[in-house]
């Protein structure tokens, strides 16, 4: 299955009898709230392209697993309301609790408890997410303590 780019517009309709009241609060604080809106767009999917494990390829940039969309837009109404203080009313038991459930979920593909489907179109290799390396060091030299050099210390 494809991934998929949240937009905007996408946002926007999961909020619509909201966004008035939004952008009017972003506006009282001297923000534009398109633009502020469009940050935490562009936050969230670094955060859920970031708990994809590594065997997964990623998809293109700006996009996240379409497994992942009810997840990404619980987290982005909530970041969105808490970006603007006077709005924080509107983040009632519903909305906490699925920003919670979100991260959950977030937690659990990254632990490999859930799988997504990869990209139809993978991302260049240069924006793979590639795995830690470990070196294993060997002592240059044998061990030399013993109980019977230390006079027992070890």
């Amino acid at each position: 299955m494809a991934w998929i780019t949240p937009t905007l517009q996408e946002c926007k309709d999961r909020i619509p009898k909201e966004w008035p009241s939004l952008s009017s609060a972003a506006k009282t604080q001297g923000q534009d709230a398109e633009a502020l809106a469009q940050k935490v767009i562009d936050t969230q999917v670094t955060r859920v392209r970031g708990r994809v494990p590594v065997d997964v390829k990623r998809g293109e940039d700006g996009t996240i697993p379409n497994e992942l969309e009810s997840a990404f837009f619980a987290l982005w109404v909530y970041e969105f309301i808490t970006k603007l203080p006077s709005m924080r009313s509107l983040l009632d038991d519903l909305r906490v609790k699925a920003w919670e459930k979100a991260f959950d979920e977030l937690d659990r593909l990254s632990a490999g408890k859930i799988q997504v489907v990869p990209p139809v179109t993978a991302a260049p290799l240069d924006q793979q997410a590639t795995g830690g390396y470990i070196e294993v060091a060997k002592p240059a030299r044998p061990n030399q303590f013993s109980i019977e050099n230390t006079s027992g210390l070890l």
